[in-house]
């Protein structure tokens, strides 16, 4: 995407172009949050940007849902590490199922639980 700006792209151009590219390769989650970023970092710089506000929302919506979800991850792998596999099948639909505030409250917690059941009271 830089390499279009730099070398003056029409911005019809870099538009249609991102589409296709963007309909043609799926990064995991983080790594798309990560594009994102980058991308609306040089939107901004460039003062150009590729979405309407209606699919910034849409694309804020999925960044936090990739968010959720590395930390529930996280916390299942801590989970499993710490208490072992049962735990996690235990507590797992619970943990994908639950809001990022609650995750990282339960991220703080493992860290001192002596059980699984202190983490999510």
């Amino acid at each position: 995407m830089r390499l279009m700006y730099d070398r003056s792209y029409e911005h019809t151009l870099i538009e249609e172009l991102f589409r296709i590219i963007d309909c043609m390769v799926r990064l995991p989650a983080e790594l798309e949050a990560e594009f994102r970023h980058e991308l609306y970092a040089l939107e901004e710089q460039r003062q150009m940007p590729f979405v309407n506000t209606l699919e910034q929302a849409g694309i804020q919506k999925g960044m936090e849902l990739g968010v959720q979800q590395g930390e529930a991850r996280t916390l299942l792998r801590q989970l499993a590490q710490k208490f072992g596999p049962e735990a996690v099948q235990t507590h797992r639909e619970r943990i994908e199922q639950e809001k990022l505030e609650q995750l990282d409250t339960w991220l703080s917690r493992i860290l001192s639980a002596g059980t699984p059941e202190t983490i999510f009271h």
